[in-house]
């Protein structure tokens, strides 16, 4: 992503994400 406020929202996303779910569970893993 060339925009960085996309960038920042995709890692805020992630991080919320593995928050949830754990590192070693992905989006195609549901």
């Amino acid at each position: 992503f060339a925009n960085p406020s996309i960038e920042k929202a995709v890692n805020d996303f992630n991080s919320d994400w593995y928050d949830v779910y754990g590192e070693g569970k992905g989006i195609c893993d549901l």
